[in-house]
């Protein structure tokens, strides 16, 4: 899995401030949408199945 996450995560708030800045209420949303869009990915990538620790061979 690829580390993406902190950039979506930074791309998104960066989105968000210049929607505000600019009134563009449609960028800042796109950058909320971002955001959250990282959140799941970590979240997801949390939850994933680890394997089982293996017993050593009598």
């Amino acid at each position: 899995m690829t580390r993406r996450s902190g950039k979506d995560k930074l791309t998104g708030k960066a989105k968000e401030v210049t929607g505000k800045v600019t009134g563009t209420r449609r960028e800042e949303a796109e950058g909320t949408a971002k955001r959250a869009e990282d959140e799941i990915k970590k979240r997801m990538r949390d939850t994933q199945p680890r394997p089982l620790p293996q017993e050593p061979p009598d």
